[in-house]
């Protein structure tokens, strides 16, 4: 008797589920730990401390695997709140670079330990094996996802 796979079945079905019940997970955590930032906030706020220099909106968007008009919102709110702001490209003042600010600095540097802390409770129990296993699987869908993408 075979049984017939549904939707759910499906490995990608099943990986885009687990990744949204990490990102739901991690936002509860970062809520109940009074951090004011989503998952997409922190990344971006995040991307700007380490880069330690200004990046443009489509850097952002290619780094954050973000189409250009959620990354467009998301700096909106970060620039309301103070935590980003936009400067005048020094080539070009039809473009604008997105700077951290201290107020943005402070807010990374409050939430790191959160952050690290869901991250390492996500992974918790795994032997070096297993996180090396789990990332050679992630190296080799994304090889497999190259293959025929243009953008690699």
């Amino acid at each position: 008797m075979s049984m017939k796979k549904t939707i759910t079945d499906s490995y990608a079905f099943k990986l885009n589920a687990l990744t949204r019940k990490m990102r739901r997970h991690s936002l509860d955590i970062m809520r109940s730990e009074d951090i004011d930032l989503t998952v997409d906030q922190w990344g971006i706020l995040s991307l700007l401390h380490d880069n330690k220099s200004p990046m443009s909106q489509t850097e952002i968007a290619v780094l954050m695997i973000k189409d250009s008009p959620t990354v467009s919102r998301i700096i909106d709110i970060l620039c309301k709140r103070e935590l980003l702001v936009r400067e005048t490209h020094p080539a070009d003042r039809r473009r604008f670079n997105l700077r951290i600010t201290k107020l943005g600095i402070k807010a990374v540097k409050l939430a790191m330990p959160v952050v690290e802390r869901i991250r390492e409770g996500l992974f918790d129990g795994f032997t070096k094996q297993e996180f090396a296993a789990l990332q050679e699987l992630i190296a080799k869908i994304e090889s497999n996802m190259a293959c025929g993408d243009p953008d690699n």
